[in-house]
């Protein structure tokens, strides 16, 4: 309410509110300096983000500015004027990703330092992916898994639709043990570049008149490229002559969702996608 009735006389007032200690305090301080002034805020969620020890504070940063046409871009922008911890980047991502959001300009930032964050894990190799496929099959708990699956802390939920539940950014879950071996299961879950679903390659497109168009590639020949937004399904046709700068991302599913989860917590999740083969998911 302050914010409202002063406007830009109480910029520096909510700016200092975003220091305070109570959660509630900051995420409104937040929300409100986006309404007045957007670079301001951009810049100050920066500089929080850096120092920021939870996940719960990171969405508090990150989430205010998907409200705002210009507030991803702007986000991104002020991202950029440091480098970014892979981390940080990663816990960037799952807000999107738990948003259901796509957002060309921050995944242009934040992906190449995300791609960095290996920490937990495993290198591809056949072994590890046989041992493990055989670990599933054998031990894998298909109701833990279900309970891996819905967690916060990998947000498929976010972004696969599984039944009637879920987000449509990456490929409908519902029937894929029907289609794909436990192997290649294992691999598009924990190294998400090996196995691209077709329909699935994400690019990012910058037009001569200066517009950001992301999403996947739906058809493209020599003389335009359609590209589908991945959050809404709509399409885009860009003539290839308007085409400034293409950029190619592969796939959206950031990598090490999984680093944090126990051997047993991800064999579990595979045994639970891949015991879906068409039923929807159960309550």
């Amino acid at each position: 309410a302050h914010g409202r009735l002063r406007g830009g006389a109480a910029i520096a007032d909510v700016t200092a509110a975003i220091d305070d200690p109570a959660a509630e305090v900051r995420r409104a301080a937040v929300r409100t300096l986006c309404e007045l002034d957007l670079a301001t805020a951009a810049k100050k969620a920066n500089s929080l983000l850096r120092k920021a020890s939870t996940q719960e504070e990171v969405s508090d940063l990150v989430t205010p500015f998907l409200g705002h046409k210009q507030g991803p871009g702007t986000l991104a922008i002020a991202l950029k004027a440091d480098a970014i911890a892979p981390g940080l980047a990663s816990r960037i991502q799952a807000v999107l990703g738990s948003a259901g959001r796509f957002e060309p300009a921050l995944d242009g930032v934040l992906r190449p330092a995300a791609e960095k964050d290996s920490v937990g894990l495993p290198e591809y190799s056949e072994s590890y992916v046989q041992a493990l496929s055989e670990e599933v099959k054998k031990h894998g708990d298909t109701a833990s898994g279900a309970k891996v699956y819905a967690s916060a802390s990998v947000s498929c939920v976010a972004c696969h639709q599984l039944g009637k539940e879920g987000g449509i950014l990456g490929p409908e879950l519902t029937a894929v043990g029907a289609g794909v071996p436990v192997e290649l299961l294992i691999e598009a879950v924990l190294w998400p570049k090996r196995q691209i679903k077709e329909g699935y390659d994400a690019t990012v497109v910058t037009t001569k008149d200066g517009r950001m168009i992301g999403g996947y590639v739906d058809s493209e020949d020599k003389s335009r490229i359609v590209i589908r937004d991945a959050a809404t399904g709509t399409t885009q046709t860009i003539p290839m002559r308007n085409v400034d700068v293409r950029q190619d991302a592969g796939t959206l599913m950031p990598p090490g969702l999984t680093a944090s989860l126990s051997r047993a917590e991800l064999r579990d999740m595979i045994r639970f996608l891949s015991d879906q083969k068409g039923q929807e998911i159960q309550p």
